[in-house]
């Protein structure tokens, strides 16, 4: 019979792969128990490890893909889906859509009531992807606040994305 393996702890993992040392674990790990602020922040705001590198690690932890967000993975139009207030309070960026799965970055890819709420925004199956929660609110606030083209008409006012949509 085939034993559960249980999942590894994302600090024992970083120092297993090498992408921390002992010091620098020990570090992040008192700074989390004073701040309550989650470790894989710590080590990115401390510069010990890059966004993508604790994406890939956590999502492998949780058995889903995982993505760094940036211009050109997003499809701006699709932020009329939801509003930016549902945005922040799911902490989730809808990203592209095909037929009717649309896949979304998400800082929880785990939480069913999310995903569920999301189904009943966008009429749409969703595909959940891990994105780092500063990722998504840095987009949400992009896209949201007019900084990308929301819409054909916007983009072709600003001139941006070639002046065609």
């Amino acid at each position: 019979m085939n034993q559960v393996q249980p999942k590894m702890r994302l600090g024992d993992a970083l120092l297993e792969q090498g992408a921390v040392s002992e010091a620098e674990l020990k570090q992040a790990l008192a700074k989390q128990k004073a701040t309550g602020t989650m470790l894989g922040e710590i080590l990115v705001e401390q510069g010990v490890i890059n966004p993508g590198t604790l994406v890939r690690m956590l999502a492998e932890s949780l058995g889903i893909r995982g993505c760094h967000l940036r211009h050109g993975l997003i499809d701006p139009s699709l932020m009329e889906l939801i509003t930016e207030d549902e945005a922040k309070r799911l902490k989730a960026i809808p990203m592209f859509k095909v037929r009717q799965v649309l896949t979304v970055g998400m800082a929880e890819p785990q939480s069913l009531p999310a995903i569920d709420r999301l189904e009943t925004l966008t009429g749409c199956r969703i595909q959940p992807v891990l994105a780092l929660e500063t990722n998504i609110v840095e987009f949400i606030s992009k896209y949201a606040g007019g900084e990308g083209c929301l819409s054909n008409a916007s983009c072709m006012a600003n001139n941006c994305c070639g002046g065609s949509a």
